[in-house]
C-alpha cells in the first residue's frame, strides 16, 4: 500500500487495508463452511433449505462466483496496486465490495428469485473491473489494457 496520509492509513481497521485481506480470509472462511453445508445438503441431511436452483445448482455456482471469485478479487486489486504503484480501494470502498459479494452468497443460499442474484453477482464483477481499470487508467498502462 502506498501510504500517503499516514493517519488516514491507520484509521481504516487493517483487514480492510489491503484487497487480499477481506477476500483471503472471506474466501478461506466460505470454503470452510461450503464444505460441511454441502455435505449434509447432499446426503440430505438438511433437507428443509432450499437454495436457488436446488443444491447442484448452488454448487456449481458458488465455487466459481462465490469462492473463486473471492480470491481473484483479492488477488487482482492487490496485483494492480503492485503493477501500477496506485493506491488500491481500501477502507469503505473495500468493505462495499465484500458487502456484495457477501450478499449474493447469502442470497442464494436463501433462495432469493435469480431476478436478485444476477444483479448482485454482476455488480460485484462490474464493480471489480472497475476499480481495477481507474488504477490501470490512472497510470495509462496500455500493455495491461483488455
Amino acid at each position: 500500500m502506498q501510504v500517503i496520509d499516514r493517519r488516514k492509513a491507520l484509521s481504516i481497521p487493517p483487514v480492510w487495508r489491503l484487497a487480499f485481506r477481506p477476500f483471503f480470509l472471506a474466501g478461506s472462511i466460505y470454503a470452510l463452511l461450503a464444505i460441511p453445508l454441502w455435505v449434509a445438503a447432499w446426503t440430505g441431511l438438511w433437507p428443509g433449505l432450499q437454495p436457488t436452483g436446488g443444491w447442484l445448482a448452488w454448487h456449481r455456482h458458488e465455487m466459481l462466483f462465490g469462492f473463486a471469485m473471492a480470491i481473484v478479487a483479492g488477488f487482482l486489486l492487490t496485483a494492480v496496486q503492485t503493477w501500477t504503484g496506485q493506491t488500491a480501494p481500501s477502507g469503505r470502498r473495500l468493505m462495499g465490495l465484500a458487502v456484495v459479494w457477501l450478499a449474493a452468497r447469502l442470497g442464494w443460499l436463501f433462495g432469493l428469485p435469480a431476478a436478485w442474484l444476477a444483479p448482485l453477482d454482476l455488480l460485484f464483477l462490474l464493480a471489480l473491473a472497475w476499480m481495477m481499470a481507474r488504477m490501470l487508467w490512472a497510470v495509462r498502462q496500455k500493455r495491461n489494457y483488455p
